[in-house]
């Protein structure tokens, strides 16, 4: 403790001592619970991080979602048969015009 608190605690008659102990113990508990409350609220918010990450990868796993491999199969597929009615389109329209 620094001077100005040692002056505050010499003000005290023969129980200085034991006030002045008391406040450092006092002190020294809260320091100790606060720490543990600090450990305590980090493991619990990687506890809660950690379910909420189980519960959305849960939760993915059960909706029909494709692979990026199955999407860009099928993309491939669409744009085939795409040009494909575009080249039929062209070939019909030439037929009607004869």
């Amino acid at each position: 403790m620094n001077d100005n608190s040692n002056k505050f605690f010499d003000r005290f008659s023969s129980k200085s001592e034991s006030v002045k102990s008391a406040f450092e113990n006092f002190f020294a508990d809260f320091s100790k619970l606060a720490g543990n409350f600090t450990a305590v609220a980090v493991e619990s918010g990687k506890g809660m991080q950690q379910k909420a990450k189980d519960s959305l990868q849960h939760l993915l796993a059960s909706m029909d979602f494709v692979t990026r491999e199955e999407f860009d199969a099928v993309r491939k597929m669409a744009e085939k048969a795409r040009e494909e009615n575009d080249a039929i389109r062209k070939e019909l329209e030439e037929l009607k015009k004869r």
